[in-house]
C-alpha cells in the first residue's frame, strides 16, 4: 500500500478565496473522524491483547512506518514565537474572540461547528467551535480502566487531559514497540500509532510544539512551506482549540508564523458583557 496523500491523510482542504471551497460537509466530516477512530480504539484496544501477538503488533507498525514517515516525527518547539502588529480585524465566534493580521474581509461562511473566514488578499481562517471537540481521554479512561485493555499501559498521566493524550500521541515513535516487549504493550502502542496518523494531518512540512500564556499545543505545517497550516491547542481547563489557517490557490503563501501567533496570542473568552442575551 502506498503512502496516504494529503486528503487520504484527512488534510485535503482547499480553502478559496470566498471561503465556498470548504464546506459545512467536510468540517463535519473532520470533526467526526476522532470520534469514530477513539470508539474503534476502546473496542479494539480490549480484544488486542489476547488475541494479537506482539510480533504481529512489531511488523505492522514497522511497516507502516515505511509508508508513512510522519509516525517517526516527533514535535520540535516553535522558534518564532514573534507576533504580528500589523493592522488586524477582531473576529468573534463560538463565544470566543482572536485577531487576525488582515483587514480585507470578503465573506464570512458559518454552519454548523465551524466558520471560514476569507480575505481578499487570499488568507482564510477556518475556526471550529470548541464545544464539539471530541473528548478522547475521557473514553481512553473507559477503556484503560479495565486492566486488561492495551489502552492500561500508558498509566493515568499519559490520559488524565486530552492535551496529554495529544502530548503522548505526537511524541510516541515505532521505535517504542520491540519484539521484547509485552503484548500488552505492544498492542497499546499500535493502537496509538495509528491514531497518530490522524493527529498528523497536514504535518507534512512541520510538526511543532508551542506554548502562550494561556495556551499550549501543537502546530502542523511551516506557512513558509504549506498552504494549510493547522493548530490545535488547549487552555487551562483543557479544552481544546482547532483552527486552519490557509492561503486560496494561486495566492503566494503570504501567511508567516507572526501572523499565526496572532491569533492564539489575543484568543479569549468573549467578555460577559459583550455576549449576546
Amino acid at each position: 500500500m502506498s503512502r496516504p496523500t494529503p486528503e487520504k491523510r484527512f488534510s485535503g482542504l482547499t480553502i478559496s478565496q470566498d471561503g465556498d471551497n470548504l464546506s459545512p460537509m467536510q468540517g463535519s466530516t473532520m470533526l467526526n473522524k476522532k470520534r469514530i477512530a477513539w470508539a474503534v480504539v476502546i473496542c479494539v484496544g480490549a480484544a488486542l491483547v489476547s488475541r494479537r501477538p506482539q510480533i504481529m503488533a512489531y511488523y505492522e507498525v514497522h511497516k507502516l512506518a515505511q509508508e508513512d514517515h510522519l509516525l517517526s516525527v516527533m514535535p520540535e518547539p516553535l522558534s518564532d514565537t514573534s507576533v504580528s502588529a500589523n493592522q488586524g480585524t477582531m473576529l468573534s465566534y463560538f463565544g470566543y474572540q482572536y485577531e487576525v493580521p488582515w483587514t480585507d474581509i470578503v465573506k464570512v461562511n458559518r454552519s454548523g461547528a465551524m466558520v471560514v473566514v476569507a480575505f481578499k488578499s487570499g488568507e482564510a481562517v477556518v475556526f471550529f467551535d470548541p464545544a464539539s471537540a471530541s473528548d478522547g481521554a475521557k473514553l481512553m479512561r473507559v477503556g484503560a480502566a479495565n486492566p486488561r485493555n492495551a489502552l492500561s499501559v500508558f498509566g493515568p498521566e499519559a490520559i488524565q487531559s486530552n492535551y496529554a493524550l495529544a502530548n503522548t500521541i505526537l511524541n510516541l515513535t515505532p521505535k517504542r514497540i520491540s519484539l521484547w516487549i509485552s503484548p500488552r504493550e505492544a498492542a497499546g502502542t499500535a493502537i496509538l500509532l495509528g491514531l497518530k496518523r490522524i493527529y498528523t494531518a497536514n504535518a507534512e512540512t512541520g510538526l511543532f510544539s508551542l506554548k502562550t500564556s494561556h495556551y499550549r499545543g501543537y502546530q502542523r505545517g511551516d506557512p513558509q512551506r504549506a498552504r494549510n497550516v493547522d493548530l490545535s491547542v488547549f487552555d487551562d481547563q483543557d479544552h481544546e482549540f482547532h483552527f486552519i489557517v490557509g492561503t486560496a490557490p494561486g495566492k503566494p503563501l503570504t501567511n508567516t508564523q507572526p501572523d499565526i501567533n496572532r491569533i492564539l496570542d489575543t484568543l479569549e473568552p468573549v467578555p460577559i458583557s459583550e455576549r449576546p442575551n
